[in-house]
């Protein structure tokens, strides 16, 4: 893949993910300018469907229920907002790491803004809960990475390690195993002889690989 394909799909990458971000930003400051009457609806409509299922011998009222979604929506939305926002900074290749954390603090100061002109209280507690949120979807994001990046790493030291296994192959079935005593021999003669070009020999004896690097004689001669 040439560099022209590798930067048309950076630039696709980064406009998706503008428009993402920009979906993600509009839905949490819409939920925001809702009145407290229809932030009641909503979460009494997703109490009504998941309180049965994580909550089904009823161990805990409806009311801490609900606010215990409310939360969980706030730090799952800004987990969102953090993944995204952390993408789009590997994709500009910035290498600021505060910003996308100072990002999400904006938003979600933004967002407990717009909540007071709503008719709704806003919190502190929020604005944590969304920082935190934001970081908990940016340090997702990169343990994500590092784990293909070591998944790649590994993946390319087989690939060699397997080629220098067939190469190594290769000459020890090229080649018989040499004397100890010749491989001192040419060592000192091309050490005593000098020369203009460098070579390296090989001694094999059973699995153990011997190499010396030197300068090759006048008389060019053909070394395993």
């Amino acid at each position: 893949m040439n560099r022209s394909e590798i930067s048309s799909r950076r630039r696709c990458g980064i406009i998706i993910l503008a428009v993402l971000i920009a979906a993600t930003l509009a839905f949490i400051w819409s939920n925001s300018s809702d009145s407290p009457e229809d932030t009641h609806e909503k979460s009494d409509g997703i109490v009504e469907i998941l309180k049965p299922i994580l909550d089904p011998f009823d161990l805990v009222s409806d009311e801490d229920f609900s606010f215990l979604i409310r939360k969980a929506a706030h730090f799952s939305e800004y987990a969102l907002l953090g993944a995204e926002l952390f993408v789009m900074r590997l994709l500009l290749e910035r290498s600021s790491n505060t910003a996308v954390p100072l990002a999400v603090l904006c938003t979600a100061v933004i967002d407990e803004t717009i909540q007071i002109y709503s008719d709704r209280t806003s919190s502190t507690v929020d604005v944590i809960i969304d920082f935190f949120g934001g970081l908990a979807g940016i340090l997702f994001i990169y343990i994500c990475l590092r784990i293909y990046k070591c998944i790649k790493h590994r993946r390319r030291l087989k690939v060699m390690n397997t080629e220098t296994a067939d190469i190594t192959l290769r000459r020890s079935k090229a080649a018989p195993p040499r004397d100890f005593q010749a491989v001192l021999q040419d060592i000192l003669s091309c050490i005593l002889q000098g020369g203009q070009q460098s070579y390296h020999t090989s001694y094999y004896i059973h699995v153990f690989e011997f190499r010396i690097h030197g300068r090759e004689s006048p008389v060019k001669r053909e070394l395993p």
